[in-house]
């Protein structure tokens, strides 16, 4: 959707620094119709690989997610969610 959006108007995505510095991302959305606590805090492993390279190196974070998501959900869910949603990928514009 974001790469749809972009070429309908490429000049307010190129006016802002991550797209101008290449740091643009795809996450999983956790709010639908309710907080998805699991999938939140999924992204804020994925958010703290981003920002926090050094500090996150050992943590691979669809592993993490699986984790969460079996912890606090029964099954590992990324593939599912990734494949609705995106999933933690680098978006290039």
């Amino acid at each position: 959707l974001v790469k749809e959006d972009y070429a309908k108007n490429p000049d307010y995505y190129n006016a802002l620094s991550a797209v101008r510095n290449g740091k643009v991302y795809g996450q999983l959305p956790y709010i639908s119709y309710y907080n998805n606590i699991e999938t939140g805090i999924a992204d804020a492993y994925f958010l703290g690989k981003i920002l926090y390279p050094n500090e996150f190196k050992d943590i691979d974070v669809i592993e993490k997610a699986d984790q969460i998501y079996t912890f606090m959900l029964g099954k590992p869910l990324y593939n599912i969610m990734a494949e609705r949603f995106g999933g933690y990928v680098k978006i290039d514009l």
